[in-house]
């Protein structure tokens, strides 16, 4: 797995919770600095398989799958063998996987950390196919993989009788009404074959081909079934009378080991169930009707599967949960502090940060054990922790109040990072999806102005002589990336063509290799507000265009009194981005319908080494004579982006590809109106 990890995600868009599930992604993948997760949406006639094979040939180095039994299996009979690791996020109704695998199935915070950051753990995948009968006769199915289990007979008849808005409602108990309605079905007649052995006559309400030993409600189907153990477990539920049916709940839903009536077990990596009389069957949830003949089979160790990492983390999370008394604040300080040196970091990637920081509190009469987590996290063990994981406590310290003691551990944290580790977790910082960025940690929440000038210096200590190849990306948003006030050419409201892969060229550089994705921000004099409901809009604004990883720095109502006043607030965030970012040169994208002209004229005259080129969106149709005016001072007019990826190529500053991207998007964009 590389540090910038290439992540796909096959999302079931009817799922409860999918869109929540692919926010989170996009937000923890910027976090860590890894590029965007590409998502693929399931549909009724593409229902997973195909989007993996998709996300295959993309390049996937790590595939996510969000939805119910059904999406999971489908991309996991793809990705076994392959040694491409699945994430697996449980937003079905039963999730019978993810129970097995002891996946969090609650929080999406939690499924996404693990999903991402698990560890690996090696799991069979089961395959099977089957005989149908078809209008003109048997035909045989192609390959289905499966994960839980396939069931063959009333079983079966029960999933495929249940109602969907039923499932949606009350989840797996509407399974329960069409399973009691069969429970007096007359056993059926079959013949089952283990490992190509003799082929027994065997009368079943249900044959149950496992891969899994746990069914909904915490009943245990198998109790000898290993997810990694390369066998099946062949389970035949066959009560004689209503009365085994007691013994029968009772085992599964007790774990006994004792043997009862109705109830037997066999293990194979090989089976075949025969039926002279068409049947239902059922693979991990799906059914199938009309069934003669079903042949499974395993597929040893094939899944790399990414799973809580330890037992530690789990005990942590439920410590978390609900009310956090004192003994729980202090088992959880003493499990952080006994926690291996190897494991510190990888054990925070898996806990919720934020909520961690919240649930260990300080006490007005009693032990401070929050003040503890931070001297353990911050100062005792830091050479433990990774970039991307202090970027993620620095996060949680200032979302919300921030007291003087977290202050003063976000300047610990960030004093005691050099070099391209704090370029990285600057970045990181910075573009973590929320007003809780690098500019509003730094200039908002930070009142103690002594901790802000030790910020400061130390940045500013750390970029003398240094010039990073990362350029920061300041643009305007409305008539630069979005058609909104003065430009008559393209519908109000769309994104120019162009604009997306300009900007990502801009973030990728001009080098062979590829510069750190979250060189951009987005700088405009809308006013802010303390809980960045401004910001928020804003985001949700530019969630749908393609754009890099980005924050957005605003301003006050007063500043959208004059243009005066928004180029003045505009030149406050300039000067706050350079404090922040002194080793990086800077590119400034603006239009000409407002102040942006003055405010690049401005930016060149405050400091011409730190401000690379001033780009202005041409919307008010200046002629050739302004254009070689300004293009004197160093800015440059362009009508489309074409022509501003052209001026950014022959500085340097977009590659060879990243031209031809830009070109090929403004080609393909929506034609300028005539109406000007």
């Amino acid at each position: 797995m590389t540090g910038s990890t290439r992540v796909a995600a096959v999302l079931n868009p009817t799922a409860d919770r999918a869109w929540a599930a692919q926010a989170e992604l996009h937000r923890v993948c910027r976090e860590l600095g890894w590029p965007d997760p590409v998502v693929h949406y399931t549909t009724v006639h593409a229902p997973g398989a195909d989007q993996a094979r998709r996300a295959l040939a993309e390049g996937a180095e790590l595939v996510v799958v969000g939805g119910g039994d059904g999406t999971v299996r489908q991309v996991a009979g793809v990705l076994a063998g392959t040694g491409v690791p699945l994430g697996v996020l449980p937003l079905g109704t039963a999730n019978l996987f993810a129970r097995n695998v002891g996946l969090p199935r609650r929080r999406v915070q939690e499924m996404v950390r693990v999903a991402l950051q698990g560890g690996a753990r090696e799991l069979d995948v089961g395959r099977a196919r089957y005989v149908q009968l078809g209008p003109a006769g048997p035909v045989e199915s192609p390959e289905h993989h499966f994960l839980v289990l396939v069931g063959i007979g009333h079983d079966a008849a029960t999933v495929a009788d249940t109602r969907q808005d039923l499932k949606r409602w009350v989840r797996w108990l509407a399974y329960f009404e069409p399973g009691v309605r069969r429970l007096a079905r007359p056993l059926l007649p079959l013949r089952v074959e283990v490992d190509g052995g003799t082929r027994e006559d065997v009368s079943a309400w249900s044959l149950l081909v496992g891969n899994c030993g746990l069914i909904p409600a915490g009943i245990t189907l198998a109790p000898d079934a290993e997810l990694d153990d390369g066998l099946l477990d062949l389970v035949e539920v066959a009560p004689r009378t209503a009365l085994h049916w007691a013994p029968i709940a009772l085992k599964g839903a007790l774990g006994l080991t004792r043997d009862v009536p109705g109830l037997s077990f066999r293990q194979g990596s090989s089976l075949r169930v025969f039926s002279d009389e068409p049947v239902t069957i059922q693979i991990d949830g799906d059914p199938h009707q009309d069934v003669l003949e079903v042949d499974a089979s395993v597929l040893p160790r094939a899944l790399l599967l990414r799973t809580p990492r330890s037992a530690r983390a789990s005990e942590i999370a439920a410590l978390m949960r609900g009310w956090t008394r004192r003994g729980g604040e202090r088992r959880i300080v003493s499990l952080l502090r006994h926690t291996p040196a190897a494991e510190l970091d990888a054990l925070l990637g898996e806990l919720d940060l934020v909520a961690l920081v919240r649930k260990v509190d300080d006490r007005r009469f009693g032990p401070d054990h929050r003040s503890d987590l931070l001297d353990l996290l911050v100062r005792e063990r830091r050479e433990h922790l990774s970039v991307p994981t202090l970027a993620r406590l620095v996060h949680a310290l200032h979302k919300g109040p921030t007291p003087a003691a977290h202050e003063r551990a976000v300047r610990d944290v960030i004093v005691s990072l050099h070099g391209e580790d704090l370029g990285l977790f600057k970045t990181l910082t910075n573009t973590a999806g929320s007003h809780h960025d690098l500019d509003h940690l730094v200039f908002d929440d930070i009142d103690d102005e002594a901790v802000r000038a030790e910020i400061l210096t130390h940045i500013a200590q750390e970029a003398d002589g240094y010039q990073s190849d990362d350029l920061r990306i300041l643009s305007d948003i409305d008539d630069t990336v979005v058609c909104m006030l003065h430009d008559k050419r393209y519908p109000r409201g769309s994104a120019y063509p162009g604009v997306a892969e300009f900007l990502h060229a801009l973030d990728r550089g001009g080098a062979q290799a590829d510069g750190r994705p979250g060189d951009l921000t987005f700088i405009t004099a809308r006013p802010s507000d303390p809980r960045g409901l401004v910001e928020g809009y804003t985001r949700n604004g530019l969630a749908g265009l393609g754009l890099p990883p980005h924050s957005v720095m605003t301003g006050s109502i007063l500043n959208l009194a004059t243009k005066g006043r928004i180029a003045e607030r505009k030149m406050v965030n300039f000067d706050r981005s350079r404090q922040l970012f002194p080793e990086c040169q800077v590119v400034f994208i603006g239009d000409n319908g407002q102040a942006d002209v003055e405010v690049g004229r401005a930016m060149l005259a405050r400091d011409p080494e730190h401000v690379r080129v001033v780009f202005i969106h041409n919307v008010t149709q200046q002629g050739v004579k302004v254009r070689e005016s300004l293009a004197a001072e160093g800015i440059w007019l362009f009508d489309t982006y074409a022509e501003a990826a052209a001026r950014a190529h022959e500085l340097g500053l977009i590659s060879d590809e990243g031209l031809v991207e830009v070109r090929a998007a403004v080609s393909a964009g929506v034609a300028p109106s005539d109406d000007r």
